[in-house]
């Protein structure tokens, strides 16, 4: 809780180390203000040191079976069973989800007229129904080739590849990236939302090729 400091605007928070940053250099992320209180972020988490009567340490604590709250953080392995539940309420298959997709954020409605390599390869748009189950022609027939080069300056249209066949994503320039894993991404999940995430935060397999046009 010590790591969150609130603005007239917005909040900001402060993580030590992250997956993206291995050196432990930390980062301040800034987190707004929605304009709809049931939606807004921050007014969740006023909400929440409220209720549950927080005011240091960690902010999400453990519960045992006879809901009696611990001192210890939450693990990652309880967050990703609290998401696994909430996405199989949701109809969806939790299989492809997981704690570190919380890192990721929606764009649009889940939808299942296209898939992951559709909206990467042919269009990124809400009226796209074209579904493609195999993106290997795209990348054989020279419409693509592979990039190796400057990760701090990528070129327009690029797309990340996850093994090749699982998984499609379209690739956002980020000033100063020197890792794959610290680029940024949109791609449509399975027959979900298309969501913004890094290339790392995803259900996906980290086998991630880069190809240009």
């Amino acid at each position: 809780m010590e790591h969150i400091q609130l603005y007239a605007e917005s909040s900001v928070v402060y993580t030590e180390r992250s997956k993206t940053d291995q050196e432990g250099k930390g980062e301040s992320i800034l987190i707004p203000y929605d304009q709809h209180s049931f939606t807004c972020p921050v007014q969740a988490y006023l909400n929440w040191i409220e209720a549950a009567q927080i005011d240091s340490g960690p902010l999400f604590h453990s519960i045992t079976k006879m809901n009696k709250p611990l001192s210890q953080r939450l693990c990652e392995d309880s967050i990703s069973t609290i998401v696994k539940k909430y996405i199989d309420l949701a109809g969806l298959d939790s299989s492809e989800y997981r704690a570190h997709s919380l890192r990721a954020g929606f764009i649009s409605s889940a939808t299942s007229n296209s898939n992951c390599h559709s909206y990467a390869y042919y269009s990124t748009s809400s009226t796209n129904k074209y579904w493609i189950d195999d993106p290997t022609p795209y990348l054989n027939d020279g419409s693509y080739k592979q990039y190796t080069g400057s990760l701090a300056n990528l070129p327009k249209g690029v797309v990340a590849s996850y093994s090749i066949t699982v998984h499609s994503a379209k690739v956002e320039p980020v000033n100063g990236a020197n890792t794959l894993s610290s680029l940024a991404a949109i791609s449509k999940w399975g027959e979900g939302p298309v969501m913004s995430h890094t290339l790392s935060d995803s259900p996906y397999s980290n086998q991630i090729k880069l190809w240009y046009r």
